[in-house]
């Protein structure tokens, strides 16, 4: 059986954050177990990026970093306080990082934000957006 994770909305707690739903599902389940070493990081992120790829059919082309596959990159910042000291990267996602520390991220190759600026979009056209849309529905 193939088992994977992801965000999607309501059903992830409405944060879509994989870092927070890879260190929920981790300790979860260690408590579940009662059993502190059940479900390792590297089992967690192989869940969030192989075998998600795997689930969508994408196998070889996501999840994985290899020539020909899609370059859909996040760059991290180790030196945020939330990863500092930083003494194993793999359990440092799992259960430490909370994605404020993504400085930059890369979609099919291209730059969408870079060092904290997005690139692609307008944030406050965006906001402004979802703000008339909110109002619209909840008034």
């Amino acid at each position: 059986m193939n088992i994977c994770i992801g965000t999607d909305g309501c059903a992830s707690n409405n944060t879509l954050n994989m870092f927070r739903e890879m260190s929920l599902l981790s300790l979860m389940h260690k408590g579940v177990e009662r059993d502190c070493t059940f479900l390792s990081a590297n089992e967690v992120l192989t869940m969030a990026t192989m075998n998600a790829a795997k689930a969508l059919n994408m196998e070889g082309s996501l999840g994985i970093i290899a020539e020909g596959a899609c370059a859909d990159l996040i760059f991290l910042d180790l030196n945020a306080a939330s990863l500092f000291p930083n003494n194993d990267v793999i359990t440092a996602l799992c259960y430490s990082a909370n994605g404020s520390e993504v400085a930059s991220v890369m979609v099919n190759g291209k730059m969408l934000m870079k060092d904290r600026e997005l690139l692609t979009i307008d944030r406050e056209r965006v906001y402004s957006e979802v703000r008339r849309i909110a109002k619209k529905y909840l008034s």
